[in-house]
């Protein structure tokens, strides 16, 4: 990932991966997360909607986020008071039910393992380089037991380089399978909305939902 990249588009307002609703796979997959104390990590967050459903269903969010601005934002526009305490190499803004800390995910050191995990956008941010540390940041960040939610999407990269960047499945096997059981709930063609992409003629991409469980 580069940092000063996704910090353009924030500062632009160029966020086209942002939703303007909660994602169908997370409420499809929402029952998966029932079984541990209810606390949950959201990587490279954005100011996803989805921690609003996720806190409206009793989690405790866990957010990180490099982007200040998107930060500001997912409050303010959600009318949601906080707290911005600095806390060592991250600015920590603390709510009630959901805390975001804007850094580096790749150092970030929780003060406790966490139990769940929900990624919609985050790996396919990612460039392919960096899977590996990210897939180890999962396995020291979840407790034993922990499951993560993953949504992916594949389609041919020759046509248009990413970000978002094609994520096959063999990656997943690759970079998780070692700590964790990995279990693929479904796959369906989507049409493809990013503009840029359309342009180099790909319309629909293969997006694939992921439960994974740290061993």
């Amino acid at each position: 990932m580069k940092k000063d990249f996704w910090l353009n588009k924030w500062n632009e307002n160029s966020i086209g991966f942002h939703r303007s609703d909660f994602h169908p796979n997370l409420i499809k997959n929402i029952s998966r997360f029932e079984e541990l104390e209810k606390t949950i990590l959201v990587p490279l967050c954005g100011k996803t909607l989805d921690m609003i459903y996720l806190k409206d269903q009793g989690f405790k969010v866990v957010g990180i986020e490099f982007s200040k601005k998107a930060c500001e934002e997912f409050f303010k526009e959600n009318n949601i008071s906080y707290d911005e305490i600095k806390q060592g190499d991250y600015i920590q803004f603390r709510s009630k039910n959901i805390d975001l800390y804007c850094g580096d995910y790749f150092k970030f050191i929780p003060s406790e393992k966490l139990n769940y995990a929900y990624d919609r956008a985050a790996i396919v941010a990612l460039d392919p380089d960096t899977r590996k540390s990210y897939a180890d940041q999962y396995a020291k960040l979840l407790n034993p037991g922990g499951k993560l939610l993953m949504l992916t999407f594949e389609y041919d990269q020759s046509k248009c380089q990413g970000p978002p960047w094609s994520t096959e499945e063999y990656f997943i096997y690759e970079y998780f399978e070692k700590e964790f059981d990995i279990e693929i709930l479904e796959s369906e063609e989507i049409e493809v909305g990013n503009p840029r992409m359309r342009e180099s003629g790909i319309e629909t991409a293969t997006q694939k939902s992921y439960l994974l469980t740290r061993k």
